[in-house]
């Protein structure tokens, strides 16, 4: 969606008020073989980046599903097809996927695959710290060169990815710690807390994994900004910032870019709603 266009729908559905919705359930669309290989789609290069970005909104209904984040990247949930293309960043190479394809096999969209493809990820790679000094920065097929993953960014870009490959619609999510924020504004942080989790498509209905660990909702409503998957440091879970095919096309090429969004998100948590939508919460096997 070009700058101006995104600008308005941005502004038109910043005007509503969210809702904390139960989480749903929708049915994935029909695809078919043709749709994993399409034209890839041009990373989005006018993201409109405010001085002081709006908290991400939502418009629903039962038909459509419209969630815009605070980038203005508007995501519309009614083709859910659009999220089987790849970005820059998340663009395999031919004989990467060939080479992934031979280790992982033939899969359906169930979530029993999910978990397998969960499984190879953390077969395949080895973890190491760098400080987020590669957040927004390497490509898919950097990283599977590299063989390890230096963060949740890393572990989100290899998973949508081939998840998108086997034909599941895919989403990446930047989301940052709700007591965090809270602490942030009240001037009692120190340094910076959020995680990436990734939506998936599958023929049970949309859910949301955390990359890392493998825990996921199920009965998940993508349009819901609460994410209620606490950990020991994020007691209250997390609140999602930014969306879209990976972090180049949602507006992360640095981690000072994150930090950016986290600072403007902060600064408004004392007057955002934090209620959590009722959702089950599982594990992918390993």
């Amino acid at each position: 969606m070009g700058g101006s266009s995104r600008f308005l729908a941005a502004a038109a559905l910043m005007t509503m008020i969210l809702a904390h919705p139960a989480c749903a359930d929708p049915a994935l669309p029909p695809t078919s073989a043709e749709d994993n290989e399409a034209p890839d789609a041009q990373p989005t290069s006018d993201s409109l980046v405010e001085d002081e970005p709006a908290a991400p909104t939502a418009a629903e209904s039962a038909d459509f599903c419209v969630f815009v984040d605070m980038n203005g990247n508007v995501l519309d949930y009614g083709d859910a097809t659009q999220f089987l293309l790849q970005g820059a960043q998340s663009r395999l190479s031919a004989d990467h996927v060939a080479d992934i394809r031979s280790q992982i096999g033939v899969l359906d969209r169930s979530i029993v695959s999910v978990g397998t493809i969960f499984a190879w990820k953390h077969r395949r790679f080895a973890t190491e710290s760098a400080g987020g000094e590669y957040v927004g920065k390497l490509s898919v097929d950097e990283i599977m060169q590299r063989g390890a993953l230096t963060g949740c960014h890393d572990h989100g870009l290899i998973l949508v990815s081939v998840l998108r490959e086997y034909g599941f619609p895919s989403v990446m999510v930047d989301a940052a710690g709700i007591d965090w924020a809270l602490d942030h504004a009240a001037g009692a942080a120190e340094g910076f807390s959020g995680h990436v989790f990734v939506e998936v498509l599958t023929d049970e209905g949309w859910i949301l994994t955390d990359s890392t660990s493998g825990q996921y909702l199920i009965d998940y409503e993508p349009c819901e900004p609460v994410i209620p998957l606490p950990k020991d440091i994020e007691p209250k879970g997390y609140y999602v910032l930014l969306k879209g095919r990976d972090p180049d096309d949602y507006g992360v090429v640095s981690i000072d870019d994150l930090k950016g969004f986290m600072r403007a998100f902060a600064e408004k948590a004392p007057n955002t709603d934090f209620r959590a939508p009722a959702c089950d919460v599982r594990q992918l096997s390993r």
